[in-house]
């Protein structure tokens, strides 16, 4: 709770959420056809109060754990939220083996493999996983170039999924919240109809302008589609302070790898004074303006990175020493 929306505000306190939730989930499941799905997303402490309440008017299908990076605090990153999904009682509407697996968003990348558009270019996209209940391969949307004014906003990639899994070409996709339209477009671009309903007038005239960009043949999920002036966050971390000019010649990334090579050379997690001492060329005034706590100017420090070659390597030599073994097998017999 507590999101800074347009047009409302998230100030409930979590009795009247729960009652507020109830009375529009009860009316989800009341339009749905028999046999269809219901999706809520939320954090999993108030997904287990969804779940008892669901258990008492549908059928439940699953709890889908999405691992989706969200912000540091300190050294704890929750990074949790619940998919849950009910069917309404009735003929099922979609069988397991109806799903189509083919869609890039279908294939889930395998785990220690870097998302960046220059890690594909240089394996290539082969190394996926099966599709389980627990999605890691999916992040929010953090950079501003991705993002809309809203500040919940999915990324298109899970609505997809989602949407793909629990139901059919032409099926009707209903979001009673649907901000920026993230659903209902994902909903129109793999061949769904769909009704998206917000509160926020400004919310459902983006909405409209996107889904008129798909007419258009543009992608109403791509980068630079936003305007200059700043945007709504997601998150209660202060914001940053516009470089100044007298600092443009520093780099935030490359601090915070000069402090992780500091940490290497003490032994131990630096302090500000040791930084200073260091590199008495970066000012104090430059941490203080550029990153919101120190947890963060140390937090190249805390990741080791993937080696993704040598990843590739030690699993090429481990498929090579297994085929020896089978050969020498042979041979003894």
């Amino acid at each position: 709770m507590e999101k800074k929306y347009g047009s409302y505000s998230d100030d409930m306190d979590i009795e009247n959420y729960f009652r507020w939730c109830d009375e529009w989930i009860h009316e989800s499941i009341r339009v749905l056809k028999e046999g269809s799905y219901f999706s809520i997303l939320n954090i999993p402490q108030w997904s287990i109060r969804h779940f008892a309440y669901l258990m008492q008017i549908a059928e439940f299908e699953s709890w889908i754990t999405w691992d989706a990076l969200s912000k540091p605090a300190g050294k704890i990153m929750p990074a949790n939220y619940t998919i849950l999904t009910f069917k309404k009682r009735g003929n099922s509407h979609k069988r397991a083996e109806e799903v189509n697996y083919q869609p890039k968003y279908m294939k889930p990348l395998a785990d220690s493999y870097c998302l960046r558009a220059t890690c594909f270019k240089k394996r290539g996209d082969i190394f996926h996983k099966p599709l389980t209940d627990l999605w890691t391969d999916i992040h929010r949307l953090k950079h501003n170039s991705l993002r809309y004014d809203h500040p919940c906003q999915l990324p298109p990639e899970l609505m997809k999924r989602i949407i793909e899994i629990y139901s059919k070409p032409g099926d009707l996709i209903l979001d009673f919240f649907n901000g920026v339209g993230t659903s209902t477009l994902a909903a129109e671009l793999i061949g769904r109809r769909y009704i998206g309903v917000d509160l926020d007038e400004k919310y459902t005239s983006v909405c409209r302008e996107r889904h008129e960009m798909i007419l258009q043949g543009r992608d109403p999920f791509g980068k630079n589609q936003l305007k200059a002036e700043e945007k709504t966050k997601n998150n209660t971390v202060k914001r940053i302070m516009i470089r100044k000019a007298e600092h443009r010649h520093i780099s935030k990334k490359d601090v915070q790898l000069k402090i992780k090579e500091l940490a290497e050379e003490l032994g131990k997690n630096p302090t500000l004074e040791d930084a200073l001492l260091k590199y008495p060329e970066i000012p104090r005034e430059f941490y203080e303006l550029y990153f919101s706590s120190w947890s963060e100017v140390l937090a190249a420090v805390r990741v080791k990175g993937v080696n993704e070659n040598k990843l590739i390597e030690e699993n090429y030599k481990g498929n090579l020493s297994k085929k020896r073994e089978f050969q020498q097998s042979w041979k003894l017999l």
